[in-house]
């Protein structure tokens, strides 16, 4: 707590004890000037007393205490507080009021048993601000930290996925330089479009759907090199969602899945269609591919493929409202990705 608003806090606490002690005392005695000036006197000195005792609470670290090793320290701290202060407030009270002779035991004790009580409620509102403080303030501390994580975790998936289909293409364009090196030179255009949309991208969290659409392209330019009249292409984008904001480089893994595990499995090829649309109030982002889905999964252990999991991890990472499925349907495989609209 900083000095300002403990200061604050102290004004408004024993502020509060003044206006009561004055209106308690006004009801049940009859009023005077000197009953609102010793209770006056006695909510400085203890605004004086509680700051001091702050200090001392800090010195000694009681903060780093936890409840039940705090609890007896309290309160013999509360008296010994309680005690200097009401043992100093009288005689002075006294000395100013010319009351001093007629301030006994039973004058001294009541008081002290009302200030006692007073000064544990403040204990106990202090220590549980303060305690309030510290789990806050570790709170975003822990949040802080996982969110370095979770951007380290995503940045590592983006790093696995985003060159995945480099060493390929490179390949197709050295076969192709002989054969015909003009689609060879547009090919390495492609390949350098993809190259520096992964690199500019790799650190935003989202991009617009239409260069996301704009890769793919430049991607399946790239893989009609190897297929040929084998790989049919089909693209349908919803009119209005060219400029939604989806995740970078999940299209373009999709369409890769579909030719990697499904594709190159037909020998006589098949056909990749590409699909956004809205239903209800998600953008789905669906992409379907010839073949079965036991083609599209690894062999050893029936799970999909290292870039869809990581798709998976990437997309839990981001949020929660994403969702990733993997189907069969007839002769086709789905994979459909559900955004919030």
């Amino acid at each position: 707590m900083n000095n300002k608003r403990f200061y604050l806090i102290q004004f408004l606490f024993w502020g509060s004890v003044f206006v009561i002690n004055v209106l308690v005392r006004t009801i049940f005695t009859e009023f005077s000037f000197r009953i609102i000036t010793g209770t006056l006197l006695l909510a400085v000195m203890a605004i004086g007393y509680t700051s001091l005792f702050r200090q001392l609470i800090h010195k000694w670290s009681w903060k780093l205490l936890t409840p039940l090793q705090l609890l007896p320290l309290g309160i013999i701290a509360c008296g010994i507080v309680t005690l200097v202060l009401v043992g100093t407030f009288l005689p002075l009270f006294g000395f100013l009021s010319g009351l001093l002779n007629e301030l006994g035991f039973e004058v001294f004790f009541s008081n002290f048993m009302l200030t006692f009580m007073i000064m544990c409620i403040w204990t106990v509102g202090y220590f549980s601000y303060s305690f309030f403080e510290r789990y806050r303030d570790s709170e975003i501390r822990r949040w802080k930290l996982e969110a370095a994580v979770k951007e380290a975790e995503l940045n590592n998936l983006k790093s696995q996925i985003n060159p995945h289909f480099m060493f390929n293409a490179l390949n197709n364009i050295r076969a192709l330089i002989l054969e015909n090196p003009r689609n060879a030179r547009k090919m390495l255009t492609n390949l350098s479009d993809i190259l520096r949309y992964s690199i500019n991208h790799t650190k935003v969290t989202n991009v617009p759907l239409s260069s996301e659409i704009e890769i793919v392209n430049n991607y399946m330019e790239l893989i009609a090199i190897q297929y040929e009249e084998k790989l049919q292409y089909r693209l349908h984008v919803e009119e209005g969602l060219e400029q939604i904001m989806v995740p970078p480089m999940i299209v373009q893994l999709l369409v890769e899945n579909a030719i990697k595990h499904g594709i190159s499995q037909i020998p006589d090829g098949g056909e990749v269609s590409v699909k956004v649309f809205r239903a209800h109030e998600d953008v789905v982002v669906q992409v379907s591919n010839t073949g079965s889905l036991v083609s599209n999964r690894i062999p050893a252990t029936g799970k999909s493929g290292l870039g869809l999991q990581n798709l998976k991890d990437r997309l839990s990472l981001l949020s929660e409202k994403y969702s990733f499925d993997l189907s069969q349907v007839d002769s086709l495989v789905i994979a459909t990705i559900k955004l919030p609209g």
